[in-house]
């Protein structure tokens, strides 16, 4: 596609300057310099994922200063190839040099990019990595709590209380009921405190 639009541009420019050029010509022009990037850029992929760029080791920053070197040095050696109609009258050095002056910069910077794009999607996907690593966790705490009040609150005593609740409340034993119900909701309130401690005084507990 890259090729595609660098043709019409390149098409256009020429025959705007009045310069002698065909369509064949531009065409083998675009794909000589845009066909090298389809096994450079994978090739900075992976070694943006294999070295991956790390703030706190400077080592990462000059293996990759060194291997964007490679990569514009390649790109344009590549692209230094024999095309129809391009400059015959350079030899290789010399349109080597030429494309290496015109595209150095663009190359060594699109090299930069591919690597802090890396760094940023690694990073995004750390991040959420950590928050479903946090939910998950949440949600463990939640059932751990959970388990404990159902510990705490075992159904058999439960039911027992609130039989003897009833029996006190049908032989009119008033003031018991109240106290009984007193202290079990006290006990009910301790097992959802979440800001209780973990250990208490023995007095505390009983």
């Amino acid at each position: 596609l890259l090729t595609v639009f660098d043709t019409i541009h390149t098409y256009v420019a020429r025959r705007g300057d009045g310069a002698p050029v065909t369509v064949a010509l531009t065409i083998h022009w675009g794909i000589i310099y845009w066909l090298p990037y389809f096994f450079l850029v994978p090739a900075a992929v992976f070694l943006a994922e294999r070295h991956r760029l790390d703030l706190n080791r400077m080592n990462s920053f000059v293996f990759h200063a060194v291997a964007g070197l490679v990569f514009a040095y390649a790109h344009n050696a590549i692209a230094a190839a024999p095309v129809l109609g391009w400059k015959p009258q350079l030899a290789y050095g010399g349109r080597f040099f030429f494309l290496l002056g015109e595209n150095f910069s663009i190359d060594y910077v699109l090299y930069c990019s591919i690597v802090v794009a890396a760094y940023m999607l690694q990073q995004y996907s750390s991040l959420k990595e950590r928050e479903v690593r946090a939910s998950q966790l949440e949600a463990s705490l939640a059932q751990a709590h959970l388990r404990a009040i159902q510990a705490q609150l075992n159904p058999h005593f439960f039911f027992n209380t609130l039989q003897g609740i009833s029996v006190l409340a049908l032989t009119g034993e008033r003031d018991s009921v109240v106290e009984m119900l007193s202290r079990l909701s006290s006990l009910i309130r301790v097992s959802f405190d979440e800001h209780r401690p973990q250990q208490i005084r023995l007095a505390a507990e009983m």
